[in-house]
C-alpha cells in the first residue's frame, strides 16, 4: 500500500521544522508522497521538490491560502507538478503584509498584558520574509521571554489574538489564484470548515450556508475536496465523499501535520489517501 500525506508544514509557516527536516523524516516513516502546504507562501517550491527527489520521495507542490467567507475563517489547498512562483508572489503579497501586520498586533496586545519583553523585530526575524508569520512564531517568542511551557504560552496567545482583517482574500480569490498559478484548488479540512459554518451559524443556517459555499467555489474552478483528515470521524469521511463525488471534485487527504510541538496530537507516517482516490487527483493534476 502506497503510503501519501498530501498535507504538511513545515516552518516556512507554522510547522516545527524546516522543510529539509519534514522531507527525512517523512521518508522515516516510509512515506512515499507527500506534499508541505505552507500557508501563503510560495517560497522553496522547487527547493522542496528537488530535495525530495533526491531523497526518494514523490512531492507534490502545495500551498494553503487563508480566506474569509461569511465571518468564517477557512483555507484553501492548492496543488501542482510545478506552480507558477511569480503569480504567487504577486498574489499573496496582501495576505502576507496583512498576516505580519495581524501578528504585530497580537504582539502589541500581550505587551499591553504585561509581557512587556516581547518584540515584534524579533519575531520578525525568525524568518525569511518570504514565509508566512504565525501565532506559532509569537508563542514560541513567548517561551523564550517569559519561559512558560508551550500550552499555557499558547493559550496566553490565544486570548490576545486578531481576527482575519480586511487583507483576507475571499475563497474564489484564493481559488482563482491557485487556477492562475497553474494549480488545482482544493477545499481544505471539508469537515473542520463544516463545523466552522455551524458553530457560527447554527447546524441548519451553517449547513446551508456551507453547501451554497461549496456551490460557489465550484462555479469558481474549485477542483477538490479533502475528505480525509484527522479532523474528521468516519460519518464525517463519507460526507465529504459523497459531496465530492455528487460534484464531480477531486478527493485529497492529508494529516495537517505539523510536529511534535505544534500539534503533538496528529502523528506523522500515516496513510491519508487510498491509491484509487490519489491516481484520480494526479489525472486532474496532469488534466486540468
Amino acid at each position: 500500500m502506497k503510503k501519501i500525506d498530501l498535507h504538511l508544514h513545515s516552518s516556512l509557516s507554522d510547522g516545527d521544522y524546516e522543510f529539509a527536516k519534514v522531507i527525512d523524516l517523512a521518508r522515516e516513516k516510509k512515506l512515499e508522497t507527500i506534499s508541505i502546504t505552507d500557508h501563503n507562501t510560495w517560497f522553496c517550491l522547487d527547493k522542496k521538490a528537488s530535495l525530495a527527489k533526491k531523497k526518494g520521495i514523490e512531492l507534490i507542490q502545495g500551498i494553503e491560502i487563508s480566506a474569509k467567507h461569511e465571518g468564517v475563517e477557512l483555507h484553501i489547498l492548492g496543488y501542482a507538478e510545478k506552480f507558477d512562483g511569480n503569480v504567487f508572489k504577486k498574489g499573496l503579497d496582501k495576505t502576507l503584509a496583512g498576516n505580519k501586520e495581524r501578528m504585530r498586533r497580537i504582539t502589541a496586545n500581550l505587551v499591553k498584558h504585561g509581557y512587556y519583553n516581547l518584540n515584534f523585530s524579533n519575531i520578525l526575524k525568525s524568518k525569511p520574509p518570504q514565509a508566512c508569520l504565525t501565532k506559532h512564531d509569537v508563542i514560541k517568542e513567548l517561551i523564550k521571554r517569559s519561559g512558560m511551557e508551550y500550552g499555557e504560552a499558547k493559550k496566553t496567545v490565544e486570548e490576545q489574538s486578531v481576527p482575519y482583517g480586511n487583507w483576507a482574500m475571499t475563497p474564489l480569490e484564493a481559488v482563482r489564484l491557485i487556477e492562475k498559478a497553474g494549480g488545482l484548488a482544493v477545499l481544505a479540512h471539508g469537515g473542520e470548515t463544516i463545523h466552522k459554518f455551524e458553530k457560527k451559524y447554527g447546524k441548519g443556517k451553517g449547513g446551508k450556508i456551507f453547501f451554497g459555499f461549496i456551490g460557489l467555489l465550484i462555479r469558481g474552478k474549485l477542483r477538490g475536496l479533502e475528505c480525509f483528515s484527522t479532523k474528521n470521524d468516519g460519518s464525517m469521511t463519507e460526507k465529504l465523499l459523497a459531496i465530492a463525488g455528487k460534484n464531480g471534485l477531486a478527493v485529497t487527504g492529508g494529516s495537517d501535520w505539523h510536529g511534535p510541538v505544534h500539534h503533538p496530537e496528529i502523528p506523522l507516517g500515516g496513510n491519508w489517501l487510498p491509491e484509487k482516490y490519489y491516481r484520480l487527483f494526479m489525472k486532474a493534476i496532469k488534466n486540468r
